[in-house]
């Protein structure tokens, strides 16, 4: 998990992605892959990396007590809206297929429900 941060949608209005933000109190849920020098390029070019989002390396703590390096991708827009519903689905479908069914609710529906409310907002 990521203390201190929330998921978010964002972008524009042909399509809104998920990304995090810092938030107190707020927590996400990650999942871990190993990745090669070619996965990580395929996933610079799919995520648009560096024109729609930036690449952090962080620590992270296993749960044996060890520390990784870490990557994660954060959006650069700052303009929260609501996904298409299919692209919603998927998420809400590898929640499911990565044993994360529980913060369905508590995680990624209340991401939604922000975007829903805030729309133009930011």
């Amino acid at each position: 998990n990521l203390k201190g941060w929330e998921l978010l949608f964002k972008g524009s209005k042909t399509g809104s992605y998920l990304t995090i933000e810092e938030s107190e109190g707020g927590t996400v849920p990650v999942v871990i892959w190993e990745v090669t020098a070619t996965d990580e390029a395929a996933l610079d070019r799919y995520e648009g990396f560096p024109s729609y989002y930036i690449k952090e390396r962080w620590p992270v703590h296993m749960s044996d007590g060890s520390q990784i390096e870490g990557m994660i991708y954060i959006m650069k827009m700052i303009r929260q809206s609501p996904p298409h519903s299919a692209y919603y689905k998927g998420i809400e479908d590898a929640y499911r297929k990565l044993g994360l069914r529980s913060q369905i609710n508590t995680i990624l529906k209340p991401a939604l429900e922000r975007s829903l409310q805030r729309g133009t907002h930011r």
